[in-house]
């Protein structure tokens, strides 16, 4: 007989799930749509439906699941109206209350772009979508690999700076205006799918080009510094020297716009580590051939370093930055400042330690493999002057770099030349795909090649492009827009009004909880179980769940008597990302019940008689028949009985006597439980 010691005021209720997103009313800017619900009493399955009326007589999709997160990749359409529901099914099939009906609408994605993709060849693309942004066009979209539109940027003026990040925003540069090259209108930002802007930079701080997060979850960003620098000799020093200048390659005395690198807190906007090209280049080294001075009198500056892009090595806590116009990469230590080394083409101060004969220039988008090695998109504006070629060429190169015992050497150890007329002269892109493919994006290429992107395996062929309308500034292959979506599921809680109750039996009993990643990458999660009364220890503690599987975390306690109930509280949360907090809190009442044992119908020892959970449910118990946590000959006995037919197995008995799981209970069985004991 179960006795509770409290006064019950409420009845207990079906209460249905209430939904939680997408929210009533909702304009949506993708087609790939997460849903998620409260979770409800008693439920083992959730049934989805959506619908394109609000009767449900039009209904274009309908499932079940167990969590209580649903992501939709199919059927969603651009500027359409939708409505869905949910409804809870218990475990003797009983259905719940429909939800009330909530509807969303998608709006249109601006097509001011043609894209054209071809899958070249299907088994060996990575799959996925592409994310990629347009500087000219100052828009972000999101397509699948036939080339179909999944996610818009829509009003939001972005170029892209970053793939999906682990907690599923972006980062981007912002243009408050049409005027793309006005440092004074333009933001650095982080923001979500859905277009909230989550942190912005302070006017003095835009970020041009790259920014990173880095592990401690500060920011990482290029900033443009100007100093005066010399004019040097040239074909324009009669220009300068006309306008008043010395002109002499020494006096400091015209704005040198170069670079610094920052490291910010989000929280507090306070600058933590910096770095600048004016303290650690030479100004005896600048570009001769690109022409920059001969443009400096109308930019009234002189471009000198153009650093564009960042790359943190947490391995050995290194920073590696991207100078375009001094064709150079140059790694810094990040606990001192100090320059390791400088790659690329060597200049009048000698500062180039080694990769003189990569002859790669103004080159984007640095990034350190697996393997240690460089990978990066060599643009060759100037591989003419360089590398001896009769046109410009582009590459893809993969660089290792040998920098121990104070000898540095470099060496190509792949490389893909794009033909010439898909060279790009300014941005671009290239990263390694986990398949081991590259993805690469040329960048501003000639008229009529605009929006190439190619991916190549390790043997150089192409299995996949894309060509369109626009100049594509960067490039990314993700695996989809949420990489951290999860639920928690407390499933053994009921409803009496008004809050969510879990019983608990006296004596010994344990409390279970399902955290199901329904992410597309595998998750860290930091978890906090907390009881109010004295029943459970509080717990902390991490743990990882890889994608589309579920955790059972199970807490063991000792209860007894209380009068009054106590509150009992589980937060999760995907590591560094505490926003983005789930928390089940239960009222718990103490009961008399003797009706205690597995609940768990997928365990060995299930007792379909038990009311509460006493954590003895056993998993891994084949041959063990009389589930005495032991397997010896006294199961081997049972054994043979039920091979002479002297004994009727029960199904459970049936299946962990069958110890090789041949489907066959034979004399086979018994050999491989005596090679177990011995």
């Amino acid at each position: 007989m179960k006795i509770f010691f409290i006064i019950i005021l409420g009845l207990c209720s079906d209460i249905y799930a209430d939904l939680v997103y997408p929210e009533n009313g909702v304009e949506l800017n993708y087609t790939h749509i997460p849903f998620e619900w409260e979770q409800e009493s008693e439920a083992k399955y959730y049934q989805l439906q959506i619908a394109t009326d609000i009767s449900f007589n039009d209904i274009i999709y309908d499932i079940e699941d167990p969590s209580l997160i649903h992501i939709l990749k199919e059927g969603i359409d651009w500027e359409h109206d939708y409505f869905w529901r949910v409804r809870g099914i218990k475990s003797d099939g009983v259905l719940s209350d429909w939800t009330d009906a909530y509807s969303f609408s998608i709006g249109s994605y601006d097509d001011i772009i043609s894209l054209n993709t071809t899958v070249v060849d299907e088994s060996s693309y990575y799959p996925g979508y592409n994310l990629f942004g347009s500087l000219i066009d100052k828009k972000t979209w999101i397509m699948d690999l036939d080339g179909e539109f999944i996610w818009y940027s829509d009003s939001l003026s972005i170029n892209p700076l970053s793939d999906i990040l682990p907690n599923g925003n972006m980062l981007a540069i912002y243009f408050t205006n049409d005027n793309i090259l006005s440092y004074d209108e333009k933001r650095t930002i982080e923001y979500s799918i859905d277009k909230e802007i989550i942190w912005s930079s302070p006017d003095s701080l835009f970020a041009h080009h790259d920014m990173i997060v880095l592990p401690n979850g500060n920011y990482m960003m290029l900033i443009k510094e100007i100093q005066d620098g010399p004019i040097p000799l040239g074909s324009w020093t009669s220009l300068f020297q006309g306008l008043g200048y010395v002109a002499d390659g020494v006096e400091l005395e015209y704005p040198w716009e170069g670079d610094r690198i920052i490291e910010i807190n989000p929280e507090t906007y306070q600058i933590e580590w910096e770095w600048n090209v004016f303290d650690h280049y030479s100004l005896m080294d600048y570009d001769t051939l690109a022409g920059y001075w001969n443009t400096a009198l109308d930019d009234l500056k002189y471009d000198w370093t153009h650093c564009n892009s960042l790359f943190f090595d947490e391995y050995d806590n290194s920073v590696y930055v991207s100078s375009r116009h001094l064709s150079r990469i140059t790694k810094i230590d990040y606990d001192t400042g100090e320059v390791l080394w400088n790659l690329g083409r060597n200049m009048q101060s000698s500062d180039v330690d080694f990769g003189h004969d990569l002859c790669f220039s103004f080159q984007h988008d640095i990034t350190i493999l697996d393997n240690g090695n460089l990978l990066f998109l060599d643009n060759g504006n100037l591989s003419e002057y360089y590398c001896g070629t009769d046109t410009q060429i582009t590459r893809a190169l993969e660089v290792s770099v040998s920098d121990s015992d104070d000898e540095l050497s470099s060496e190509i150890e792949w490389e893909f030349v794009l033909p010439a007329q898909y060279s790009g002269t300014f941005m671009g892109s290239c990263r390694r795909l986990p398949n081991g493919n590259t993805l690469i994006n040329p960048g501003a290429i000639s008229e009529g090649f605009y929006g190439r992107s190619f991916e190549i395996n390790q043997q150089g062929e192409t299995v996949w492009e894309m060509s369109g309308s626009t100049i594509i500034s960067r490039m990314y292959r993700i695996s989809g827009l949420y990489p951290q979506k999860f639920s928690v599921i407390q499933p053994d809680f009921v409803w009496y009004l008004p809050n969510p109750t879990t019983y608990l039996s006296l004596g010994d009993n344990c409390l279970h909880y399902k955290i199901t990643n329904e992410g597309h990458a595998s998750q860290l999660y930091q978890y906090d179980f907390q009881d109010n009364g004295i029943w459970f220890d509080d717990q902390s503690g991490v743990i990882e769940v890889d994608a589309g599987e579920t955790y059972e975390l199970i807490f063991s306690g000792s209860v007894f008597y209380e009068i009054y109930p106590h509150n009992i509280s589980l937060s999760v949360y995907p590591l560094g990302s505490p926003q983005d907090e789930k928390n089940v809190a239960i009222n718990a009442w103490s009961t008399q019940n003797n009706n205690s044992g597995c609940i768990d119908p997928i365990a060995c020892n299930y007792n379909e008689n038990a009311i509460t959970d006493d954590c003895s449910c056993v998993y891994n118990c084949l041959g063990d028949i009389n589930l005495d946590n032991s397997i010896d000959i006294f199961d081997i006995i049972v054994i043979i009985e039920i091979i002479l037919e002297s004994v009727e197995p029960s199904d459970f008995q049936s299946f962990v006597a069958d110890f090789d799981q041949s489907g066959i209970i034979d004399i086979n069985d018994i050999l491989a439980i005596v090679e177990f004991i011995l």
